[in-house]
């Protein structure tokens, strides 16, 4: 499922992820398979809108459709339509068969395997939907939570289902690095099972917290060292990058004072320019762009918006979920084309429309 492709960004289905990724271009998009975790789309009454903003970003390629416990675990309002839909995929009747219908419904839709840490997660029936659809499935699992991952690889081993992508999320935090022992022993396990597996080593090193670090620094990417290490320790060839799309996990939200801050990625970094004296975003863009750190050659919309808040245009930075796009859009650009640097400058490219 992944020969040919160089990244796979784990994404929630939120405003700044979606932005980001439906700006980005074409040939970044073309290097990656993203796995989504739905969720209801803003005020939208049918679930089926949420797919759409999904499938409206990723073009006409394929994504895995995986699901988001966070909002689940919200107990959404039963009384809307979206949310009671929502809440039926997470269903276990019939080896989940609500989900699986969902990601038949969809030509590109890869399904990501449910429920691997239930006692009962049905793997015989949950692969006949697999084995119907045709198109390969995401085994996603957290390294300190791997559930039945070893069981459901044998039992797709058996099945011959090749085209299997297992990933092993080593979470989210500071400190991945030490996952990599682990997750080094899961992705062998997983190779001495069946050499046709891909298996992707995922995290996120974003931090959370940026008191005390200036008005400008830089954050050192751990994702890809975690690879590497991983990679040196598991000699196989079908072993792939993929992170968080430089993003944290969801959270209730927290009362705090929102200072405004401008961050762009690197391949292995990020840099960032944090208000000082109550400067505003477009203050914080005007540093940005005469800063020594900025490319501004890229081409691609992250930049775009970076200079258009400089300049003050009427569409520009002025929260923190359209700089968070901005961040999220280089980033995936960035290691889209890790290992293609010469596509980094694409060109002109064009601004889409709000959502």
């Amino acid at each position: 499922m992944l020969k040919g492709r160089e990244y796979v960004p784990l994404l929630y289905t939120r405003l700044a992820e979606i932005r980001a990724m439906r700006e980005l271009p074409e040939s970044s998009k073309n290097l990656m398979v993203p796995v989504f975790k739905l969720r209801p789309w803003l005020n939208s009454k049918e679930l089926d809108r949420a797919v759409e903003v999904v499938e409206e970003a990723v073009g006409n390629r394929l994504y895995g459709l995986d699901l988001d416990e966070f909002k689940l675990n919200l107990n959404p309002d039963p009384s809307k339509t979206a949310a009671t839909q929502f809440l039926q995929l997470f269903e276990k009747a019939e080896g989940y068969k609500n989900y699986y219908d969902l990601v038949a419904s969809g030509p590109n839709r890869v399904p990501v395997f449910r429920g691997i840490n239930d006692a009962d997660l049905e793997i015989e029936k949950q692969i006949e939907h697999i084995l119907h659809i045709d198109r390969g499935v995401f085994v996603r699992a957290k390294v300190g939570e791997p559930g039945s991952l070893l069981e459901i690889a044998r039992k797709l081993a058996e099945n011959d289902i090749d085209n299997a992508v297992f990933i092993i999320d080593c979470g989210w935090g500071r400190d991945l690095l030490v996952s990599a022992a682990l997750a080094s022993q899961f992705a062998q396990r997983l190779v001495n099972t069946s050499d046709k597996f891909e298996i992707v080593i995922a995290g996120s090193s974003f931090p959370d917290d940026f008191k005390g670090l200036g008005e400008r620094f830089t954050i050192p990417a751990i994702e890809r060292q975690l690879y590497f290490e991983v990679r040196r320790q598991v000699n196989f060839d079908a072993l792939y990058y993929g992170d968080w799309g430089s993003t944290r996990p969801p959270t209730d939200p927290i009362p705090m004072k929102h200072v405004p801050r401008i961050d762009t990625a690197r391949s292995t970094d990020w840099v960032c320019w944090r208000s000082e004296d109550d400067e505003t975003y477009v203050e914080v863009a005007q540093r940005v762009i005469t800063d020594p750190a900025w490319d501004g050659k890229l081409g691609i919309w992250g930049e775009y918006m970076v200079v258009a808040t400089a300049e003050e245009e009427a569409v520009r930075i002025k929260a923190p979920a359209m700089a968070a796009a901005v961040r999220v859009n280089i980033h995936l650009h960035q290691q889209a084309n890790f290992d293609n640097p010469g596509g980094l400058h694409v060109g002109d490219e064009a601004v889409g429309d709000d959502l």
